[in-house]
């Protein structure tokens, strides 16, 4: 079977739903084994465009569902993380209830992960900067973790999703060390108090009650 084995390719986190033709016996699946093969080349644009052919044809055809889904692949692989999200939602839609649904799901989510800003020497840390991308990042990893909670891909989506967690409790402390060094201790209170209530089971630390006592006895 093998279009069904080249759609399962090792580096490919999602095999189930693939079409179970015997061979390449039309247009649709030569070009669609063509865009596999490139993939596993790591010829990402050129996978691209051969899934585009692809996915113009008619939609009958079996193959187009899954060249639709490997399509959102080659944009996510070529760092092109908006065209991946909306690649992956538009399998989502078109084929809801499909069984790589739950994984086009987690790759949008995991594609918003990859729009976190990453460290680098010239830049300031990344909790020093707008972590917009870590809200929307951390929103729909939640929402994956709990629709699909016994997904194969949780495990991924709990640890990215705590690596986001992890980012804004910095981007608290920080703020809250920005306060502090300006004495500005209301702004101490509430800073820590927003953190527990946005952390609670993180946030409600030693140190942190020890900085909010302190700042209210400097309020008075």
């Amino acid at each position: 079977v093998l279009l069904a084995c080249l759609s399962c390719l090792s580096w490919l986190p999602a095999c189930a739903g693939a079409p179970t033709v015997e061979a390449p016996n039309s247009a649709a699946e030569r070009l669609y084994l063509e865009g596999m093969e490139q993939m596993h080349s790591a010829a990402f644009l050129e996978a691209q465009q051969s899934f585009q052919e692809v996915v113009k044809m008619p939609a009958y055809l079996s193959v187009t569902a899954i060249a639709r889904l490997r399509l959102a692949d080659a944009l996510y692989h070529q760092q092109r993380n908006d065209q991946a999200i909306e690649a992956y939602m538009d399998y989502a839609r078109r084929h809801d209830g499909a069984t790589n649904v739950p994984y086009a799901r987690f790759m949008v989510a995991k594609s918003f992960y990859e729009m976190v800003p990453s460290d680098f020497w010239l830049l300031p840390p990344v909790f020093e900067m707008d972590l917009g991308a870590v809200d929307k990042a951390r929103s729909r990893l939640e929402r994956f973790i709990r629709r699909y909670p016994l997904s194969v891909y949780v495990t991924e989506a709990l640890a990215l999703r705590d690596r986001c967690i992890a980012l804004q409790l910095q981007q608290h402390a920080y703020v809250v060390r920005f306060y502090v060094e300006r004495k500005q201790w209301l702004s101490v209170v509430f800073r820590l108090h927003h953190a527990m209530e946005a952390f609670p089971s993180r946030a409600h630390t030693l140190a942190n009650y020890q900085r909010l006592a302190d700042a209210y006895e400097r309020l008075g």
